[in-house]
């Protein structure tokens, strides 16, 4: 074959390629331009806030303005209670995650605490828990056996010795570690309980089995990116395995780190491959 038939065959094969990536691309761009499913959106909604699609009041349903980012890039806004033509205030703000059709974040504005309690005036930590948990079985997707307390908070202030809001924070564990899936609930501890506000992460589904970095190697790289940017004996204060986060769905190690030399800025806070050891960049 000459130099000249080479040259022709190899343009014949890039143009094939290129001709199959634009018709791929024409084929996707039919269900791009059809954008959210606003309708979708609000059958969520209402199933969520246990009504009909047809009862409630729709203030607004729309993208999320200035946010590329996935997350909460729905929003759905109703009034409190959803059904009430001339409830006024803030109403209820529900963030649906447009790909997977699930609320992801809930705040009703008129709900939240402003006022504290003396402690024996307010439910009890374990009172506030039954009734978090409660809600959160029955309204996130994602709930099962798997999933664990983390940490729970009751919030006062430093002025007066009063409680003002109970938090709850679950997140999923799947053979030891992280998949990264977690619902939040925050309640009111003034009888009878009010939840006021709500967040949840649904992780993609990795297995366990594709990490290959030990926690030890992934501690080891971070110390020794740090070094490499001029930090001083830097050294290790956490180091948590993750399947997946908002920000980073992929299995990986996320490191907090401080050093000797940091004179009073941020703590470093890394990213570590769990498959490959590289950095990452959320």
């Amino acid at each position: 074959m000459s130099v000249q038939t080479r040259r022709t065959a190899t343009h014949r094969s890039a143009g094939a390629v290129v001709a199959l990536l634009l018709s791929l691309s024409a084929a996707a761009l039919p269900c791009h331009a059809q954008g959210p499913d606003l309708e979708r959106a609000k059958s969520v909604a209402a199933e969520f806030l246990g009504t009909t699609v047809g009862e409630t009041v729709w203030l607004s349903v729309r993208p999320r303005d200035g946010v590329p980012n996935w997350y909460n890039a729905l929003v759905v806004h109703v009034p409190d209670p959803p059904t009430s033509a001339t409830a006024g205030g803030g109403g209820i703000r529900l963030y649906i995650d447009p790909r997977g059709y699930y609320v992801c974040r809930t705040q009703w504005s008129q709900r939240f605490p402003t006022e504290g309690l003396t402690e024996a005036e307010a439910l009890s930590l374990g009172e506030t828990r039954a009734i978090a948990e409660a809600f959160v079985a029955g309204h996130f997707p994602g709930w099962s056996e798997r999933m664990r307390l983390k940490s729970e908070w009751a919030g006062s202030t430093s002025r007066k010795p009063v409680i003002f809001a109970h938090e709850f924070w679950w997140e999923e564990w799947l053979d030891g570690v992280r998949t990264g899936s977690y619902v939040r609930c925050g309640v009111s501890p003034r009888p009878p309980g009010t939840i006021y506000s709500y967040a949840a992460y649904i992780a993609p589904k990795w297995s366990p089995d594709v990490v290959k970095v030990t926690r030890e190697e992934a501690e080891q790289t971070a110390l020794k990116l740090l070094e490499e940017r001029g930090a001083e004996k830097p050294w290790v204060l956490k180091a948590d395995l993750f399947l997946s986060k908002p920000f980073m769905e992929q299995p990986h190690w996320f490191v907090g780190l401080d050093y000797a030399n940091r004179d009073g800025g941020f703590l470093e806070q890394l990213l570590i491959d769990a498959v490959t050891g590289e950095e990452l960049k959320p």
